[in-house]
């Protein structure tokens, strides 16, 4: 048994970008790290982890999913920056706990149970032109599957995009016939601008439309997966297991709920074990605005996920992000190996990150060309 002397946070600013890393260290020197990155959250979220430290300090490490309740459990609980706050430490725990027994993390989800990892990555791109230059360069570098989602101009409204939209998809699938496209809505659209989007999208062989309806409109999933002729992927914004329940009742095709957000690694394994007993995909949500260790801790229950089908991945690590972790991804016909090393198997420069203070950013904001302010 070992006790838990530290529990600390630093961030990594680069651009818009803020990622919040913990590190935990336990009373015989072995040290776990974490992320709990929330985009225009910052300092919310670093005064959370503070405050955690207060009850972890002195705390059997090993304690991992009793420590979870506690932290959780209240009057008050859970929401965006609490759940995030939450899984930045339960994650370091699962990583100092992996690396005192000096195996991979996923060994003690199970064990592997595939060979290597499917991936995909977003596609960008605005122009015709952009849009065939970055298909072809994707796929030399070996991406079998890509994303794309709205692009951020100024419109009268939401769905005046689908059509522009539409477009771009068009020009993405005839420039390769043989690699798998899907489509982020971000919630951006009501109900019928959404189908009209997916019966698009079908006629191009897209693999899935994701987020058709925003988190709010949970009551219309059901009635929209049945309709849609393309696959639906969603659960990114969801954050309790009670939640992927209800959603699960829904004829949903694809689960992505996202590590950072539902509460760290116990949580989310439970969502995927949930899919697997319903047949459906477990897709997880890595998002490009968090880092190298948030993508880590995917890798691993991908590894050790049965209904897992696919992970959301970065072209490449930002320069800031390559200078401070040991994280590489290598694609290879659109997969990635699985993780090596210890825990996690990630080391961060922890003396190049940021220990004080920021100024906390804000994210993107979208506006229609009368000044309304839109959905990101």
């Amino acid at each position: 048994m070992s006790t838990i002397v530290s529990v600390e946070h630093a961030v990594l600013q680069e651009g818009s970008r803020q990622l919040i890393f913990v590190r935990i260290c336990d009373s015989d020197g072995v040290v776990g790290y974490g992320e709990a990155t929330l985009s225009g959250q910052t300092e919310a979220v670093r005064s959370l982890i503070t405050t955690f430290a207060d009850y972890l300090c002195g705390q059997q490490s090993e304690r991992i999913n009793h420590h979870w309740q506690y932290l959780f459990r209240g009057f008050w609980k859970g929401g965006f920056t609490v759940m995030t706050a939450l899984a930045g430490i339960e994650v370091a725990l699962w990583d100092l706990l992996a690396r005192r027994m000096n195996v991979p993390l996923y060994q003690l989800l199970g064990g592997a149970v595939r060979d290597r990892i499917r991936v995909y990555t977003h596609l960008g791109g605005d122009s015709s032109e952009q849009i065939v230059d970055n298909v072809t360069r994707l796929t030399e570098q070996g991406w079998r599957t890509l994303k794309s989602f709205p692009t951020l101009s100024d419109t009268p409204a939401a769905y005046d995009q689908v059509s522009k939209q539409l477009e771009r998809m068009t020009v993405a699938r005839h420039a390769n016939d043989d690699i798998d496209l899907c489509f982020d809505c971000h919630g951006r659209f009501g109900f019928q601008d959404a189908l009209h989007t997916a019966r698009g999208l079908a006629e191009l062989d897209f693999l899935f439309i994701e987020e058709p309806l925003s988190p709010e409109n949970a009551d219309q999933h059901e009635a929209f997966c049945l309709a849609s002729p393309v696959r639906v992927a969603t659960g990114e914004r969801l954050y309790y297991v009670s939640a992927f329940v209800k959603l699960l009742d829904t004829s949903v095709a694809y689960v992505q709920p996202d590590p950072m957000r539902a509460g760290g690694i116990t949580q989310t394994r439970v969502v995927a074990d949930l899919c697997g007993a319903r047949k459906v995909f477990f897709a997880p949500h890595n998002s490009p605005g968090t880092g190298p260790v948030a993508t880590a801790v995917s890798l691993h229950l991908a590894a050790s996920s049965h209904a897992f089908m696919m992970l959301e991945a970065k072209e490449r690590f930002s320069n800031a992000e390559l200078d401070v972790c040991s994280l590489r991804l290598n694609i290879d016909d659109g997969h990635v190996p699985l993780p090596q090393g210890p825990g996690l198997g990630v080391e961060l420069d922890w003396q190049r990150l940021t220990h004080e203070s920021v100024t906390t950013m804000t994210m993107p904001r979208v506006t229609r060309v009368d000044g309304t302010v839109e959905d990101y």
